[in-house]
C-alpha cells in the first residue's frame, strides 16, 4: 500500500525531542512509522512500516496490540488449537484438509481393509481395521471442522489418544513435538491410498572423466516403472547443504551416480539381456529417478542437522515454484506450505486463490492472517527458508 502523503483525520505531524512523529490525536498517540492506505483494514487497525524489519505490521489502536499479519475472516477455513506440542500435527493437518484431493477422499472415506505386512495398531488384523476405522472417524471429524462444518473439538488430543494403539517411533501420542514429515507418512501409511508412480532409467558409461557426460557417452541399460511410490518426496538435509539454487520442480527428478568412484572387477555395472545374460559391463552407472504421474505431491525439506544434544537448523533457500507439470501432461499448484522455525511449526495455506498464514498458538485471539498473494506470502513468512513441507495439488 501506498505511504500516506496526506493524512487522514484524526492524524497529525508534531515535533518531540527535535524528530518527526505520527500522532492518532483521537487515542493521544505518538508513532515513529508512518501508517498506510489500506481501506480493507478492519475496523481500530491501522498498518504502520517497521523500518528496522523492512516489513509492514499492523497495530491495533483499540488493544494496542502489534501484529505481522493481519487477522482476517474472510476465509472458511477453521484452524486447530494448540495443545501440548501439537504445531507439528494441527499444521499438517490444516494443511492436509483445507484443500481436498482424491487423496483426502480415500483417506476419509474409502472402507479400510487390512494392510500388507503386520498389523499398524494393536496385536492383530482385526483389531488393526477397528482402531484404524477409528483413526479414520477422528480425521473426518477434524477435516470437516478444518472446513468450517463442525465447531468443537478444535483440537487432536483425541486423534492423539486412538494413535496410542498404532505405535511409531516418534511417540505421536505423546505431548512432545514430532517431526511434521514423519507424522504425515505415519498418517498416510495407515490407510490404502492411491500412489505415485515414477520411472527410473539408468545407464552405463566408460566416461569417467566428465561430471556430466555428453549424452552420446551414455548406454541406457535399464528402464523400470513404479506405479505405487510415494505421494511424499523427502528431500534430506544432506541434499539440502549439497544442492546449488535448489527448487521444488527440480525434485520431481532425483540422480544418483557413482563418479568420482570407479566400479570395478564384480562390481562393475552390468547390462544384461532379456535372458538376464551380462552383455556388457561399466565402470561408472547413472541413474534417474522421475515422478510421471500423481494424485498429489508433498515435498518434505529436511532442515534439521545433527544429533541429540547437539542439533542444528538449515535455512538454505529453496525455490519454490507456484506450478509444477509431470511428464503426462498434468498440472499442480502450492495448496499449503509447513513452515519449520526452530521449536515450532505453522504454515500458509490458499483459501479462494489468497493465501493466509496460520499459527496454532495465536489462532485462538488472531485467527487466520491475510497474507494475499503468493509472492507476498513468500516474501512475508520467509518460505524460502523456513519450509519444510510443500502441498502439490492437481489444478
Amino acid at each position: 500500500m501506498p505511504i500516506i502523503k496526506t493524512l487522514p483525520n484524526g492524524w497529525d505531524i508534531v515535533n518531540y525531542d527535535n524528530e518527526e512523529y505520527f500522532k492518532d490525536t483521537i487515542h493521544n498517540l505518538l508513532y515513529k512509522n508512518k501508517p498506510t492506505v489500506d481501506l480493507r483494514l478492519p475496523k481500530d487497525w491501522i498498518k504502520l512500516e517497521s523500518f528496522t524489519k523492512n516489513h509492514p505490521y499492523y497495530f491495533n489502536i483499540k488493544t494496542k496490540q502489534s501484529v505481522w499479519y493481519l487477522p482476517k475472516d474472510t476465509c472458511h477455513i477453521k484452524g486447530l488449537i494448540w495443545v501440548g506440542q501439537s504445531c507439528y500435527m494441527d499444521s499438517t493437518l490444516v494443511s492436509l484438509f483445507s484443500n481436498p484431493t482424491t487423496v483426502t477422499n480415500y483417506l476419509l472415506h474409502e472402507t479400510v481393509t487390512q494392510l500388507d505386512g503386520e498389523p499398524r495398531c494393536g496385536t492383530n488384523h482385526q483389531d488393526d481395521i477397528k482402531i484404524r476405522q477409528l483413526v479414520q472417524k477422528e480425521l473426518l471429524r477434524i477435516s470437516n471442522m478444518i472446513q468450517g462444518n463442525v465447531q468443537k473439538p478444535e483440537y487432536c488430543t483425541d486423534l492423539r489418544k486412538i494413535l496410542a494403539s498404532c505405535p511409531h517411533f516418534e511417540n505421536f501420542h505423546l505431548p512432545k513435538m514430532a517431526d511434521a514429515g514423519e507424522f504425515l507418512a505415519y498418517i498416510f501409511g495407515l490407510f490404502n491410498l492411491p500412489k505415485a508412480s515414477t520411472v527410473t532409467i539408468s545407464y552405463g558409461t566408460d566416461n569417467i572423466t566428465d561430471q556430466y557426460p555428453p549424452v552420446e557417452d551414455l548406454v541406457e541399460s535399464h528402464r523400470t516403472v513404479d506405479k505405487a511410490a510415494s505421494l511424499i518426496i523427502w528431500i534430506h538435509n544432506q541434499s539440502l547443504l549439497e544442492g546449488d539454487r535448489l527448487r521444488t520442480s527440480e525434485f520431481l527428478v532425483t540422480k544418483e551416480d557413482t563418479f568420482p568412484y570407479l566400479l570395478e572387477g564384480d562390481n562393475k555395472f552390468k547390462m544384461t539381456n532379456k535372458s538376464n545374460q551380462v552383455i556388457r559391463t561399466f565402470p561408472r552407472r547413472i541413474s534417474y529417478m522421475e515422478y510421471i504421474h500423481a494424485p498429489m505431491l508433498i515435498i518434505n525439506i529436511n532442515r534439521i542437522e545433527g544429533s541429540v544434544g547437539s542439533v542444528g537448523y538449515i535455512d538454505k533457500e529453496v525455490l519454490i515454484d507456484q506450478y509444477i507439470s509431470l511428464s503426462d501432461g498434468n498440472q499442480f499448484k502450492v495448496s499449503a506450505i509447513v513452515l519449520y522455525r526452530p521449536g515450532h511449526y505453522v504454515c500458509s495455506l490458499l483459501c479462494d486463490n489468497e493465501w493466509f498464514y496460520y499459527n496454532d498458538t495465536q489462532y485462538n485471539e488472531q485467527g487466520l492472517a491475510h497474507l494475499g498473494s503468493f509472492d507476498n506470502m513468500i516474501l512475508t513468512t520467509d518460505a524460502l527458508t523456513t519450509a519444510t513441507q510443500i502441498f502439490y495439488i492437481p489444478i
